[in-house]
């Protein structure tokens, strides 16, 4: 994963002339009496702060700016410009060292054990560590690429990420634990995804350069040492303050302060070692507090603070509540988080859910700060489900019906209303068929929420009843005597009414009796079917449709009083019509 990167040709004799520098103030700092230490105090502490002089060399400072003493790596890693630094979970300092390509390990005595890592390019100037302790270290020359180890030190991997002037020489490790903020000696702060080597779009463009050191601020903006003042940007990458003192234009080295509400910066230029607050400081001569390291231009190039130590908040159990609203829950119990403070404070906890929770998963994130601005977070899974399925609230009533169409009844069954607890809306549906047959049809109403979940009713029946015709068994006969054992047929007369035009009859359809008895004659001969259309047995003008049947086919027996006709009527609607009879 080597690419080595270009350099700015400025860049290359900047930083010639940055070596030849070096070497005279090396030798100038080296022969000067050591600094003298004021109430010095044998192991690190919360607020102390370190100031890399060059010549690899630390200079540890009480939080007021009192120096404590001289840390030196030079026997472990040699001298030269020591860098940025950082501490691990232990608050064990690691110095990179950017001259001599390796880090130093600093116990928290002040005493270097050993290096860190290995196979660096050239110049880290840089290094952070992630929550699980792995080390990422930028770098400023050649590859430029950003390193990773574990905590023992050993690669797991460069990134290769996009260079603007100079390297990745100050980066800084985003909440996520995956986005890499780092700048490139330009105008942009850069972004890089480290957990799916992914380049990421710059997030900010600053209106001076270069820009150096980096700090990443709770609220998701950062703080930049931009040279001639200290921006601080928000989460959207917008400059909102900036911070400066007068005399000073070389800003370079930046590290947050161990209460959360400042930080401090140095100018590499002057030597100046100044705090702000974040809010207060904002302006120019509006420091907290400022000493200087006494050791000379172009000598200070890295800061770190010793961290506070950070509540830490576990988050209540994931919690399933069921839908009591349209599209979620309301009233549900998170439970209470367990919060646990190394100075024994009672930390009150906050959350960032907003009811109504919504069907499915909503994450809840519970956060605890204490005095000193150190926060810790964790998150709970709050799922919402509907297993309640639809009410219906009416269903139409059934009824009787007459047939109207091919092969029974179609209409208008009515509506069903039903309702359902989480959702807006349901769907209501019914497995009506499009003609309902004759005789007793079941129509089913199910209603089915957004989960799939349905509710039914099998309460209305749709009697279809056929087409009423009237007829006359033996037109002119009464009583209608059939002898079932005779050879005989028996006339049926279906008559004709305002309202039944026999003509639209179809004669193929025609049925009588229980069995169903088919009529005597040829009805679809036309000669034959214009003679059986006759007006009987009352002459009104209405022509009626007669037709016979053979009387041992009808399948009538002795004790039956009443025989029906059936068939088709205009296009297929079933008809009966019905007529006594006297059974012999």
């Amino acid at each position: 994963m080597t690419n080595i990167k270009k350099k700015n040709f400025l860049s290359t004799i900047f930083l010639s002339g940055i070596l030849v520098f070096s070497a005279l103030t090396s030798a100038l700092i080296l022969s000067s009496p050591a600094q003298p230490a004021y109430a010095a105090h044998p192991n690190f502490g919360a607020g102390d702060v370190f100031v890399s002089i060059a010549n690899g060399q630390v200079a540890w400072y009480h939080s007021d700016g009192t120096l404590n003493s001289i840390i030196d790596c030079t026997a472990i890693t040699g001298g030269g410009f020591t860098a940025g630094m950082a501490f691990d979970a232990a608050d064990n300092l690691y110095v990179t060292m950017f001259n001599s390509n390796t880090v130093c390990v600093v116990d928290t005595t002040g005493t270097p054990t050993g290096t860190f890592g290995s196979g660096y390019n050239s110049a880290p100037e840089s290094i952070v560590f992630d929550a699980s302790g792995d080390a990422y270290v930028g770098q400023a020359d050649l590859t430029a690429d950003i390193l990773k180890f574990d905590s023992a030190g050993n690669p797991l991997g460069p990134f290769n990420v996009a260079t603007e002037v100079r390297g990745s020489d100050w980066i800084d490790l985003a909440s996520d634990q995956c986005t890499m903020f780092y700048t490139s000696e330009g105008f942009l702060v850069k972004r890089y995804d480290v957990c799916n080597f992914v380049q990421l779009a710059d997030f900010a463009v600053l209106s001076a350069a270069p820009a150096f050191a980096i700090k990443l601020l709770p609220d998701g903006g950062l703080l930049v040492a931009n040279s001639v003042n200290i921006k601080r940007l928000d989460a959207a990458g917008t400059t909102i303050a900036t911070y400066d003192v007068t005399g000073n234009n070389d800003w370079f080295a930046l590290t947050l302060g161990s209460d959360g509400t400042s930080f401090w910066s140095a100018d590499r230029t002057t030597a100046d070692v100044c705090k702000f607050n974040l809010t207060t400081s904002v302006g120019t001569d509006n420091e907290l507090l400022c000493f200087n390291t006494g050791t000379g231009p172009i000598t200070v190039h890295g800061l770190a603070v010793i961290p506070n130590s950070p509540p830490v908040i576990t988050a209540p159990l994931d919690v399933t509540a069921e839908c009591n609203e349209f599209g979620g829950a309301t009233g549900v119990n998170l439970g209470v988080p367990t919060v646990v403070d190394p100075r024994g404070n009672d930390l009150p906890p906050t959350n960032d859910a907003v009811e109504p929770f919504s069907l499915g998963d909503t994450t809840v994130t519970w956060s605890v700060m204490d005095t000193g601005g150190a926060s810790d977070s964790d998150t709970q899974t709050v799922t919402v489900v509907d297993t309640t399925a639809p009410d219906i609230i009416t269903v139409p009533v059934g009824f009787m019906a007459i047939a109207n169409t091919n092969g029974g009844w179609s209409g208008d069954i009515g509506e069903a209303t039903a309702t359902d607890i989480c959702d807006s809306s349901v769907d209501i549906l019914n497995d009506a068929p499009d003609v309902f047959p004759l005789g007793d049809t079941t129509v089913e109403w199910c209603a089915t929420d957004d989960e799939g979940l349905e509710t039914c009713d099998s309460t209305q029946i749709i009697n279809v009843k056929p087409l009423p015709v009237d007829i006359d068994i033996k037109p002119a006969s009464d009583p209608n005597s059939i002898n079932v054992k005779s050879n005989g047929v028996v006339p049926v007369a279906i008559l004709g009414s305002d309202t039944i035009d026999v003509t639209l009859i179809d004669v193929t359809s025609l049925a009588f009796g229980p069995s169903g008895a088919t009529p005597a004659h040829d009805l679809t001969d036309a000669d034959i079917y214009s003679s059986h259309l006759e007006d009987v047995p009352v002459i009104d003008g209405i022509t009626d449709l007669v037709s016979h049947y053979k009387q041992k086919q009808i399948g009538l027996s002795s004790g039956d009083t009443e025989a029906c006709i059936t068939g088709t009527y205009d296009g297929g609607i079933p008809f009966e019509g019905c007529d006594a009879v006297n059974i012999k």
